[in-house]
């Protein structure tokens, strides 16, 4: 990866510095360029207050993904998908509730979820009694089932609107 200035962003105020992160650094010689370098150890887990000595910068290239990781300590290859995975569901349940608003849910709690989940389950049974499915995806069924146990925390945790 060539890393440039240009192709690089600084980090505002508040934002924690990375691994993969660098940092601007001014020459010490007149005839030498500024130069971006991968940050130090000791500035992984810093919190940019806006009163550093040189900029630190994120990469605008490569997986956005690689950054969160970090920022979470996602070391294994299975927490790493599992991420994506996760991320998937939430984009279609935010593409449902601009659809569908949250009052179908809220009408009746969670009970109404578990109502949901236990027809996701009998649906999963049935499907996966026959030889193929025409008209229903069983992997639907299942980001169905993960995203109502979000709603149903959600909901536990009087923060579903």
């Amino acid at each position: 990866m060539n890393i440039s200035y240009e192709n690089t962003r600084a980090l505002g105020i508040g934002e924690k510095v990375l691994p993969t992160d660098f940092c601007y650094i001014e020459s010490d010689c007149n005839d030498k360029a500024p130069y971006l370098s991968y940050v130090d150890e000791p500035e992984v887990g810093h919190i940019v207050t806006g009163e550093e000595f040189y900029e630190y910068r994120r990469s605008l290239q490569g997986d956005p993904y690689e950054a969160m990781f970090a920022e979470l300590g996602l070391v294994t290859d299975v927490a790493k998908e599992a991420f994506h995975i996760c991320c998937e569901n939430i984009q279609l349940m935010d593409k449902k509730q601009q659809d569908y608003g949250s009052n179908n849910i809220s009408a009746f709690g969670e009970f109404g979820v578990l109502v949901r989940l236990n027809d996701k389950i009998e649906r999963l049974k049935n499907l996966n009694k026959m030889p193929s499915v025409k008209n229903e995806a069983i992997e639907d069924s299942y980001i169905d089932i993960a995203n109502y146990a979000v709603i149903s925390l959600m909901i536990r945790r009087n923060i579903w609107k």
